[in-house]
């Protein structure tokens, strides 16, 4: 799976950037899965749209649904520049 771009970004005012990255597949349950290898992972897939958390303390968290192709990604400010190779490693090494 590759990231293709971003769609959306934000700045809170508590130390964290949130951004938004469109991917090139939908998210699959193997992806999800993967996920789980890199931090605390909580997949609710009782829901309508089962819904996925990764915490990765002191990086990120990574929010996002099975099914959809974007992915929801909040970073700790002073770990960002980190945080962002290591999401890309994640991302590229999985599949959908």
């Amino acid at each position: 799976m590759k990231i293709l771009g971003e769609v959306a970004s934000d700045d809170c005012f508590d130390g964290e950037l949130i951004r938004e990255y469109r991917l090139d597949s939908e998210i699959g349950k193997a992806f999800i899965e993967h996920l789980g290898d890199f931090g605390t992972l909580k997949y609710l897939s009782h829901l309508t749209h089962p819904f996925f958390r990764l915490d990765r303390a002191g990086m990120f968290t990574i929010k996002g649904v099975l099914g959809w192709d974007t992915i929801k990604v909040v970073y700790r400010k002073e770990t960002m520049e980190e945080a962002e190779k290591l999401l890309s490693k994640i991302i590229e090494g999985s599949d959908p």
